[in-house]
């Protein structure tokens, strides 16, 4: 895929978000600072009109932070090419259609091999490899590693999200994403992954407990100082 395809179907493989939700998203419902990389999902996105937040693993922020750079040039060329009246001022992260998204898809598993189609009873036929089969791929990895009622939430299944946004904060439901995150990756090793996080984290507590002896330490220091200096005082004014 171009980095437009790329950057959209990452973001859907690891957030478990629908098309149709991430196709009615503002840059300004992304925040690609936070760790991980959150995203507000508002109630008029969804199907349910429950809003929500998501979070999207590294590389989809990194792809979606490649297409984010050419952005508004490539819907400055759209918007010459339009027989439709397509405008600059639109603010949509992907400013385009379900239908050019399905064409980006279908173009894709057509060049990979995976264009297979299911026939059904009543004659249809349709792709076996279709968008939707990445919130499956999403909730089947995702699972395996976290409690299942906090991927449902994630995922924006409406008997989940009340009740999981009342056990958990926020910065539990990130802590959770964190987990399972190396579950989600396309490109890179998760196994490596995984394991470099894990060293990191160590590395990290070995750090803090180094801190919080140095601070332990600056603390005895001080009291000593001051018992010192309170006993010089004393030991001044016998003198005087």
């Amino acid at each position: 895929m171009d980095v437009k395809g790329k950057s959209l179907f990452l973001v859907l493989a690891s957030s478990g978000m629908r098309i149709g939700e991430a196709l009615r998203l503002k840059v300004e419902d992304v925040d690609l600072n936070s760790d991980p990389p959150r995203i507000n999902i508002r109630g008029k996105y969804t199907k349910t009109g429950n809003s929500r937040i998501a979070f999207i693993s590294f590389e989809a922020k990194e792809s979606l932070e490649e297409w984010l750079k050419i952005r508004e040039e490539e819907l400055k060329v759209a918007v010459k090419r339009s027989r439709y009246g397509k405008k600059t001022e639109d603010q949509r992260i992907w400013p385009f259609e379900a239908n050019i998204a399905y064409f980006i898809w279908r173009n894709a598993i057509s060049k990979s091999g995976f264009d297979k189609r299911f026939q059904y009873n009543n004659g249809l036929r349709r792709f076996t490899v279709h968008p939707h089969v990445l919130r499956k791929f999403f909730r089947t990895r995702m699972a395996t590693v976290i409690p299942v009622d906090v991927v449902e939430a994630l995922m924006g299944h409406e008997g989940y999200l009340t009740e999981v946004y009342r056990r958990y904060s926020i910065e539990d439901l990130a802590k959770f994403y964190k987990q399972g995150e190396h579950t989600l990756l396309v490109f890179a090793e998760s196994e490596n992954v995984s394991k470099l996080r894990a060293e990191i984290e160590e590395k990290n507590r070995q750090l803090q407990a180094l801190v919080n002896g140095l601070i332990a330490e600056n603390m005895e220091l001080k009291t000593g100082l001051k018992s010192w200096r309170s006993v010089w005082r004393k030991q001044g004014n016998f003198l005087e």
